[in-house]
């Protein structure tokens, strides 16, 4: 059986024929593999019973249909491309390789693994319905039932059943063209379809093969690309020319690092991957691994440059990228090792579960505007986009909304009272704000007012006192390659994420209304205006050990200003948003010409959790639960480590916002939080709820840290940062309502800090990332300076988990 079974596997990986070779092998190559077919024989169906013990498919849905179907067809097909509806859709196609195909994704076995599954493949195939199989063409099919050109069976591609489904196990880049050749001749020559009326939707995704079973033999590793561009070229143009009201979807290969990330892989898998992916797994292959995953991640921005080409925008064609696959992940188990259950018996093509995963991906993403698109896939029906009146058609470059460089797609509202209070900001900001500031947001002006004198700023630093730590040693002699050996001097990016605390809203204002107004440059972990004599911040802590430093924002701007820089926060944000911050950051970072993005060394704030407290979770306990704030984060966090290489994250902890009530509060004050913290003010018994509601998402963020998720990497880690804890209410209920802290650090609304607040939040930011975890205070200074960490001989690093443990075990990091 061993012997049969990888014939089999050595037959179908290196004997898929190219089309120079078509011709002169497609006689015996059809025979061959239609006696292999025979010979192995399973549609499937036999399979179920055993594949849903291992879990490997979708549970049949017994919800409705998740979207309403009303106005989701034109009452006459539309004319441009830019206003079709997902039941305009009347043919679907999908060309590609093994994962197009569907190959394997019903086995139950290896020898199983080439049976190609078509009917039920995430992009082409319409066996069933939705319930059963998830794919792109069953659930277009509940939107126009009149749906043709999907596989119905398991089935090679030259059988009738396959329809317009062409892709090819083993197929590379250079095969794409004759495919799309082959695929528009099955479309003229169908009886069924109007080639010129009769709207279509293709689906393209190509390039595991090329890293798998080609780049390895290849002299100039980099000409892959070349050719691919031209072969991507020459397909989109055959398809522009002979296709007309066409929408293609083109699909970024996945990433094949996370294939080396596997944890727990069955020996069979192990032998599996050393043949389907010889050159990423094979004896030469460890060397040259990483140039690979190098030319993977550049072989996916080719794909973007090209689909973004305006060659491909007319009014009855058009070209979208689908980017889910960028940030590719397989979740784990309990028992903290990957996830099986959604790939197939070789661990390297997908189970059926695993596909369906792909169609929803995939279809959000059709239901997602160009620039706001996810990069990862979610459960099956985690979440599922629907057409709506605001939004009918599919999303396209030119239809999709275009903002300032990045926007994100919506400030997470939970709540009547979350937008309520979005609107006040944005009301205030767009309307209040008039004066001597300048700032540019999309194509308005933002006017802001003069900056007071008698603001509640640090008093300033005198020249005589000198910066109180040595910066000799500050730097290392060359960028140290583990984040565990990093001085405060290696940083070379800061950036931040949250909410307005980070923002700095209303940080050199003389009025409470002043709070709308966001003086970024003075932010306590993102601002680097002036020095740390005048406004003591991270930012100009640090630029004292590299004056290079770069991502800090100066002066007052809206998170889309030049001048925000890495500073993304935005006002009002939930947990929601942090990953789609997350991705704003690192974008902005890749973008960014004097950013070195893979040797920097960057550290990043993140701030969450204070709006899901003060307006989220008393309209919905289970969305804004301690558990979904971790999740949240985590989601985020994974984002960062997977994307954001030589990084050092700072999580600093929920502020309890009962702070907020613990200081002396004028009558402005009092109506202003009803607005910004709408659950602390409903007349009950909210101070108790607030205060335990903070110190459970304050245990859930020491729970997800401390896990070690994110000290597998040399290269990325997380530590939390716990000075925040200072404003935690007492446990004394005496106590609850003592002044926790002197109006002079707290703005004009009693809710932000001043100036002065952000100076005291950066000096105990600064003493955190000095001192060891397990020891770091959460003591509050009486003012600014009144203690000062710095770097010593034998605690010259900033402290991780990891070399915080060698300190206190030794004495020495």
């Amino acid at each position: 059986m061993f012997t049969t079974k990888y014939f089999f596997v050595l037959l179908f990986t290196f004997v898929t024929p190219r089309p120079a070779e078509f011709d002169a092998l497609i006689g015996p190559f059809r025979q061959i593999r239609l006696a292999a077919f025979k010979f192995i024989n399973s549609t499937g169906r036999e399979n179920l019973p055993i594949l849903r013990a291992r879990n490997k498919v979708q549970q049949v849905a017994k919800i409705a249909f998740p979207c309403p179907l009303n106005n989701t067809r034109s009452p006459q097909p539309p004319e441009n491309v830019n206003k079709v509806r997902p039941g305009d859709i009347d043919v679907i196609a999908g060309l590609g390789d093994s994962i197009t195909a569907g190959v394997g994704l019903m086995a139950v076995n290896l020898l199983q693994i080439f049976l190609e599954y078509r009917g039920i493949a995430a992009t082409a195939g319409g066996e069933a319905t939705w319930r059963k199989y998830l794919t792109l063409p069953n659930i277009l099919k509940v939107f126009n039932p009149n749906l043709t050109g999907f596989a119905t069976a398991t089935t090679l591609t030259l059988n009738p059943e396959s329809r317009f489904n062409v892709g090819e196990s083993g197929a590379v880049s250079e095969d794409t063209p004759y495919m799309a050749k082959v695929m528009i001749k099955r479309m003229v020559e169908d009886p069924s379809i109007d080639i010129h009326k009769h709207w279509k939707m293709v689906t393209l995704m190509i390039g595991p093969n090329d890293f798998c079973s080609q780049i390895c033999y290849k002299n100039n590793l980099t000409a892959i690309l070349e050719e691919h561009r031209n072969d991507l070229l020459q397909v989109l143009r055959i398809l522009k020319y002979n296709l007309p009201r066409t929408i293609v979807n083109v699909i970024p290969p996945p990433n094949l690092e996370i294939l080396i990330g596997f944890t727990g892989v069955p020996p069979k898998c192990e032998l599996s991957h050393l043949f389907e992916c010889p050159c990423l797994f094979g004896p030469t292959s460890g060397n040259r691994q990483d140039i690979y995953i190098k030319l993977m991640k550049l072989w996916q921005k080719l794909d973007m440059e090209i689909v973004n080409s305006e060659e491909f925008d007319s009014d009855n064609f058009t070209v979208v990228l689908q980017p889910f696959t960028l940030d590719f992940f397989l979740p784990n188990t309990t028992k903290g090792v990957t996830d099986f259950s959604y790939l197939a018996e070789d661990c390297f093509h997908m189970s059926q579960k695993g596909n369906a995963r792909i169609a929803n991906a995939l279809w959000n993403n059709i239901m997602e505007p160009v620039g706001q698109k996810s990069t990862r896939p979610v459960e099956i029906f985690e979440k599922f986009n629907c057409p709506s009146q605001e939004r009918p058609y599919i999303f396209t470059r030119k239809n999709s909304v275009r903002q300032h460089n990045e926007v994100f797609s919506e400030v997470s509202c939970r709540s009547r009272k979350m937008v309520f209070r979005s609107c006040i900001y944005g009301f205030f900001v767009f309307y209040l704000c008039n004066g001597q500031k300048p700032d540019t947001f999309g194509n308005s002006t933002l006017r802001f007012p003069l900056m007071g004198s008698s603001v509640r700023r640090q008093p300033p630093i005198p020249p005589s006192f000198k910066f109180p730590c040595s910066t000799t040693m500050g730097r290392s002699p060359s960028r140290p390659t583990s984040v565990h050996r990093l001085r405060p001097g290696d940083i070379d990016v800061v950036g931040a994420m949250g909410d307005s605390l980070i923002a700095g809203n209303g940080a050199l204002e003389e009025w409470a209304l002043g709070t709308m107004i966001e003086y970024r440059g003075v932010s306590w972990c993102a601002g680097g205006q002036g020095t740390w004599r005048e406004f003591l911040t991270l930012p100009n802590i640090l630029k004292e050990f590299n004056p290079n430093l770069t991502g800090f924002s100066t002066g007052t701007g809206e998170f889309s200003s030049p001048r925000s820089q890495l500073n993304v926060a935005f006002p009002v944000s939930a947990d929601a948003d942090a990953l789609t911050q997350a991705k704003v950051l690192v974008g902005r970072m890749r973008r960014n010409k004097r950013i070195d993005f893979e040797r920097d060394w960057k550290m990043v704030t993140i701030f969450f959790g204070a709006n899901d407290i003060c307006s989220g979770q008393c309209y919905n306990k289970v969305e804004f639960s301690p558990r979904m704030h971790a999740k949240k984060l985590m989601v985020a966090l994974d984002y960062l480590q997977r994307a954001l290489p030589r990084a050092f994250v700072n999580l600093i902890p929920v502020l309890d916002v009962s702070v907020s009530v613990r200081i002396k509060r004028t009558m402005m004050c009092r109506f202003l939080h009803t607005l910004f913290c709408a659950c602390f003010h409903r007349g009950g018994n909210e101070m108790d709820v607030i205060t335990q509601m903070t110190r459970e998402y304050q245990r859930a963020e020491e729970e997800l840290i401390f896990s070690g998720r994110y000290d597998t990497k040399d290269d990325f880690t997380v530590v939390l940062q716990p000075f925040m804890k200072l404003f935690n209410a007492p446990d004394d209920k005496a106590r609850r309502y003592d002044e926790v802290i002197d109006i002079s650090y707290i703005t004009y609304d009693c809710f932000h800090f001043s100036q002065k607040g952000h100076a005291l939040g950066a000096n105990m930011l600064w003493n955190n990332l000095l001192q060891p975890v397990g020891r770091k205070s959460t003591k509050r200074l009486n003012y600014i300076m009144e203690s000062f960490e710095c770097p010593k001989p034998e605690a010259p690093f900033l402290f991780t988990r990891k070399n915080s443990r060698t300190f206190l075990e030794t004495g020495h990091q």
